[in-house]
């Protein structure tokens, strides 16, 4: 266990289950220098998920004198080059950006948002110049009749317009190196129907 002194009980701690412990915002100001890159973003997805921007930062700017590591190493990570784009809806979106942030293809716009006769949709995943969209498929947003129905409400909407859709699973990615093979594959056959390929060039 460690104590972290000078905290604000105020604003810093939460209880849970009688047990005073750290909110989430000073939990993360303090993962820094106890977790690896991937896990600090991850949690820090997680937090912007649920949770206000605006509170991290106001904790982020209380701590910085007392836990500097911690919260420069967030404040890095928080201005990263890759961080443009607005935060994915799970973590399996964000692996399979990171996937296909390859020179091979084209760029990878993450939540792209195409609007149709039939209204506006988001994809997770989308190359727009290809008109190729990829959904991460995971039980949590895609199981059951009612989620089936939606996304197949959709796809044919998004069809209608040229789009291309790809539905890929966690079990896809335990060969990571096969999977962007295939996808690669995938985008060139798709720039060859579209008359793309002398220019964009893909797996070259």
């Amino acid at each position: 266990m460690r104590r972290w002194q000078r905290i604000d009980p105020t604003l810093d701690v939460t209880t849970i289950d009688g047990v005073p412990t750290l909110n989430r915002a000073a939990t993360l100001c303090s993962l820094g220098p106890h977790v690896d890159g991937a896990t600090l973003e991850r949690c820090l997805d997680e937090f912007l998920r649920r949770e206000s921007e605006r509170w991290l930062q106001e904790t982020m700017l209380r701590l910085g004198s007392r836990k500097p590591g911690g919260v420069a190493r967030l404040r890095s990570l928080i201005g990263a080059p890759h961080r443009t784009a607005r935060v994915t809806d799970s973590w399996f979106e964000t692996v399979l950006a990171s996937l296909l942030a390859t020179p091979q293809l084209p760029r990878i716009v993450t939540q792209h948002q195409v609007d149709t006769a039939g209204g506006r949709f988001r994809l997770d995943l989308a190359c727009p110049s290809l008109k190729l969209g990829v959904e991460a498929h995971s039980r949590t947003f895609h199981w059951g009749p009612i989620a089936a129905n939606a996304d197949n409400v959709r796809e044919l909407h998004l069809t209608s317009e040229g789009w291309q859709i790809l539905y890929v699973t966690w079990s896809q990615l335990a060969d990571p190196g096969d999977f962007v093979e295939s996808f690669v594959r995938t985008a060139s056959a798709r720039a060859d129907l579209l008359g793309l390929n002398s220019e964009t060039r893909i797996g070259r």
